[in-house]
């Protein structure tokens, strides 16, 4: 049964079997989804990732047997002043791939980072937007992926993105976290990408979640 799969990190050193046989291609909206752990054996040998794996989803749609994984990188290195001794930098790698028998094709590789931050380094997936969707009904799975950024000193709004990748394109949304401030609100803003307000479905269903993402307790 195709799944949806959450991890603690993985080395990527950690010698990998190959794939299991191929799924068959319902839609999205017909398949049963359920999460476990993601463990060295659950990915396929001819899926390649950067750095550490610290989740992923494995499910069928019309493009057949599809993996997302996503993996991070962290670094450090010194600092130019004496008070300023580490730089700590973090990239964030989401790979989306078709397995056939041929082997993997790539639907979509997102990439970003947080570099060079002498405070409080934060770049972390949102668990619950991570997941797969077939809100538009097109049989193609939609992967719901959200993440905050921040460098910071303090509790301000971190920077927040949510994309929906569908079938190689990318929709998307971005904006901040809406933090307390005493008896009042902060942040909280978003701007969508005009291909996402192109379609009415999944822009309206990044907006239905926007609020439920990016809003931190009191």
């Amino acid at each position: 049964m195709p799944t949806v799969i959450t991890a603690a990190p993985v080395p990527s050193a950690v010698p990998l079997p190959s794939s299991a046989p191929v799924a068959s291609a319902p839609s999205v909206a017909s398949v049963a989804l359920e999460k476990k752990p993601l463990s060295a054996a659950a990915l396929p040998r001819s899926i390649t990732y950067e750095g550490l794996v610290e989740r992923g989803l494995h499910f069928a749609d019309r493009n057949g047997d599809n993996w997302v994984v996503v993996s991070t990188k962290e670094a450090t290195k010194p600092g130019a002043t004496d008070w300023d001794s580490t730089l700590r930098s973090k990239y964030l790698f989401v790979r989306h791939v078709v397995l056939d028998a041929t082997g993997p094709r790539e639907l979509r590789l997102l990439r970003d980072h947080e570099v060079d931050c002498d405070f409080d380094l934060l770049l972390r997936v949102t668990e619950e937007a991570f997941t797969v969707t077939d809100v538009d009904a097109d049989g193609y799975g939609e992967v719901n992926l959200g993440y905050e950024s921040a460098c910071r000193s303090d509790v301000s709004p971190a920077t927040y993105k949510f994309f929906l990748l569908e079938n190689g394109a990318k929709f998307g949304v971005r904006g901040t976290t809406k933090v307390p401030d005493g008896t009042t609100w902060w942040g909280g803003d978003m701007k969508a990408d005009p291909e996402l307000e192109a379609q009415p479905a999944l822009f309206a269903h990044a907006k239905a979640l926007w609020p439920k993402l990016t809003k931190r307790p009191l």
